[in-house]
Formats: C-alpha cells, sequence, structure tokens
C-alpha cells in the first residue's frame, strides 16, 4: 500500500526524524518550516481517504447542570459515521440511534405553551416514554451535484415516495467538522473542494500552520507519554489556541487546546497512534472536550467542561481505489427527487422546484430532468396565459358594455 504515495513523503518522514538532532542554534523557526514541509507533503500523498467511525457523547456535569447550561438532556446512543473523500468530491453517511420527545411533547400540549424551554423534570419524562428511533442520512457530491437523503417520505394523492434532495454545490456549506481526521490535523478534501481552495482550509491546521500562525513555545514536553512540540498561536487577544505535535510520528496532533476569552473553550485528544501509511500517523480514538462559552452559557458554566464526545476509528483507507465505489452513488430507481439545481428563477415568482421519479438507468436522468423542468415552466406558462387570457376578455366585456351604455344615453 505504501508503494503508492509519492517518494517525497519519504524525505517528509526524514525531516521528521531528524528533529531530535537539530541543533538549538538554527532556532524555532527552522522547526516551524519543517512541520510545515511535513504538513504539506501530507495533503500531497493522500489523495482519497475512507473512514469508518463511531460517536458517542456524555455529560461531566450532572444531567440537570448540563439541561440548564444548553438545553441537552441526552446525547444519541449510536452514531456511525461512514466518509469517503477524493478529488473535491465525497460521500458521507451517518446514521443514528436517538430518542426524540418532539411528539409526545406536543401530545401532551407541553411545546406548544413553552416551545422553547421545556422544564428539565417534564423532558426526563417524555424520554422516558420515547422509544429510540434510527436515522439514515446520506449525502454525495459528485463534483457536480449534491445528492442529500435524509430518510424521508413526502405522501402524495395518497402514495407515499422516499425523498432525494439535489441541490447546487453553493447551497450547501461542507463543513470541516463531518471529518473525524479534521481533528488530527490531516486536511481532506471534505471541506476544501477543490483541494487547491486554500480559503476554504481557513480554519484547519494547516492553514494556520502555512500562514505563520504559531510559534514554539516549548521543544520538549512530554504528554501521554509522547515528546511533543508545543505551538501556540501568535495573538494578543484572549482567542488563541495551543497544539502538541509529536516529532516521531510525522508531527502528528496529541493534543489541542482552544481558548476563548482566555478561558477553555474546546480540547482534542489523540490516542492509539498507528502509522497507516509512510510517514502518516493517525489515532485510533479521539477524545473531544466541550467547555462553557462567555454569552452562550449561564455565567456558572463558563470556562467548565460540559461534555465529552469520544470518536473512534474503526478502519481508515488512505489511497484506496475501492473507495472510488461510494463515490458515484446516486438515488435508488423509484425514489421521488426534488430537484433545485439550476431552476430558472421567475422574477415575479420565485423559484419554483421541479421533482420526478429516478430512473433505472442514470443515463437517462439528464433527459428525465429536462422534461421536468420544461413540464414545470409550461405550467407557468398555462397559468399565466389563462390568467392573461381571462383578465383581457373581463377587461373588453367591461368596455362593451361601458360602450353600449354611453351609446344608449346619447
Amino acid at each position: 500500500m505504501w508503494s503508492r504515495f509519492p517518494a517525497a513523503i519519504a524525505a517528509c518522514v526524514s525531516i521528521a526524524s531528524l528533529f531530535v538532532h537539530v541543533s538549538r542554534a538554527g532556532g524555532h523557526e527552522d522547526i516551524l518550516d519543517q512541520i510545515r514541509a511535513v504538513y504539506e507533503r501530507k495533503i500531497e500523498a493522500i489523495d482519497s481517504v475512507r473512514v469508518e467511525s463511531t460517536r458517542r457523547g456524555s455529560a461531566l456535569i450532572p444531567e440537570r447542570e448540563l439541561y440548564e447550561a444548553e438545553q441537552r438532556y441526552e446525547f444519541p446512543q449510536t452514531t456511525q459515521t461512514s466518509i469517503v473523500a477524493r478529488d473535491g468530491r465525497f460521500y458521507f453517511r451517518e446514521i443514528v440511534i436517538s430518542r426524540n420527545p418532539g411528539p409526545y411533547l406536543i401530545a401532551n400540549g407541553v411545546a406548544e405553551r413553552d416551545p422553547t424551554r421545556v422544564p428539565f423534570d417534564v423532558m426526563r419524562q417524555a424520554m422516558r416514554n420515547t422509544q429510540p428511533e434510527r436515522s439514515d442520512e446520506r449525502i454525495v457530491f459528485n463534483g457536480k451535484l449534491l445528492w442529500s437523503d435524509r430518510g424521508e417520505r413526502i405522501e402524495r394523492d395518497g402514495v407515499s415516495d422516499d425523498v432525494v434532495m439535489i441541490r447546487n454545490l453553493e447551497t450547501f456549506a461542507p463543513t470541516s467538522a463531518l471529518s473525524p481526521l479534521h481533528y488530527c490535523g490531516i486536511v481532506l478534501p471534505l471541506p476544501a473542494i477543490p483541494r487547491e481552495n486554500k480559503s476554504a482550509l481557513a480554519r484547519s491546521l494547516y492553514h494556520l500552520l502555512m500562514d505563520n500562525q504559531f510559534r514554539v513555545s516549548e521543544m520538549d514536553q512530554i504528554v501521554d507519554d509522547v515528546p511533543c512540540v508545543t505551538l501556540e498561536s501568535k495573538t494578543d487577544d484572549e482567542d488563541s489556541t495551543k497544539v502538541w505535535l509529536a516529532p516521531r510520528m510525522g508531527y502528528a496532533v496529541v493534543r489541542r487546546d482552544s481558548f476563548r476569552n482566555g478561558l477553555p473553550s474546546f480540547a482534542v485528544r489523540c490516542a492509539s497512534f498507528e502509522e497507516f501509511a509512510l510517514g502518516i500517523w493517525l489515532p485510533r480514538e479521539i477524545q473531544l472536550t466541550a467547555f462553557g462559552w462567555r454569552d452562550i452559557h449561564p455565567g456558572p458554566f463558563v470556562g467548565k467542561p460540559l461534555h465529552q464526545t469520544t470518536i473512534r476509528l474503526n478502519q481508515i483507507a488512505l489511497n484506496d481505489p475501492e473507495s472510488d465505489k461510494f463515490l458515484s452513488l446516486s438515488p435508488a430507481p423509484g425514489k421521488l427527487v426534488v430537484d433545485s439545481s439550476d431552476v430558472p428563477r421567475i422574477p415575479s415568482e420565485g423559484i419554483a422546484v421541479p421533482n420526478y421519479i429516478m430512473p433505472a438507468n442514470e443515463k437517462d436522468l439528464d433527459s428525465v430532468r429536462r422534461h421536468a423542468v420544461k413540464r414545470l415552466q409550461g405550467d407557468r406558462w398555462g397559468i399565466g396565459f389563462r390568467v392573461f387570457v381571462g383578465t383581457t376578455a373581463l377587461i373588453a366585456g367591461a368596455l362593451t358594455t361601458w360602450f353600449v351604455w354611453r351609446r344608449r344615453r346619447g
């Protein structure tokens, strides 16, 4: 598998391994140059990524306090995420098993009385009377269109249809948070479409390194028994970031702390590292800790750890040709497609979205879609024409009546 990677990555590993021999006379800027070179080569070496992960959250404070802090009663029981990214295309699937108390609250009139704040004891009772539900969401961007299947159904004329949405890419804001590897400092095509769109990486570790936003604060610090170089952001305000990187593991992220208004806001811990490709070390476990924020959470919770999410990376495949089969997925034949991509806008009416049934042969999709758009425009024209004819007839009738009345009076 390693043979698929450019030979340049080997040079990057050599640079990292020589860290322990670098003379301090070279200064910290030399270390930053090495780190930037390693991450640049990592980006160039990774052409595709496939990740299978599970995520589970837990409260770090009593459940009543957490509910008071941010109206969160419980976390999903199970969350499974699959991500594939390559050449600006991506596939995302997430299966969540959780409880939705909404129907119970509405049935008991609670949500209607206070839709924004349900008392804790009432919410607990609703949860106890709600069964877990399974949701399955899929998103596929094939380089042109974005398909979204959230498992929704629509009733039309007594017929129930599974619904798939199509949108242009610009109507969807891909987030790096979808990818667990974002927290490892690995930039994927997912948050940058295409990958060369550097502006889309503004919040990534890669971008901050390339934009020279860090300085070295410590050279030899041990974090979880791993020797690390410590970087901190170059800022004089109270919003800052501190990162611990392991030189002997290709400067992999071991720890990352973010601060807001001088107080901790978010923390990342990575553990159980494996070398999945030459010089590319990734953790099997990522732990995320969320803290209370000023102006968002009540005063007693500001800067206090509220809840924790543990991500386990069950499968990681880099540059695997088998990943391509996920990126060509399209809705299953027979599904109702609600298509808002490239729909002409009528100034007086706004946008009306055509819909059609996904054909059995994907090659027929373009013609089916064009027919649906023309049919929609034809309906608009037909209605407009009928309104025009009707209005003209009324005006003509009124003028004729007035003309006859005038002649009789004359």
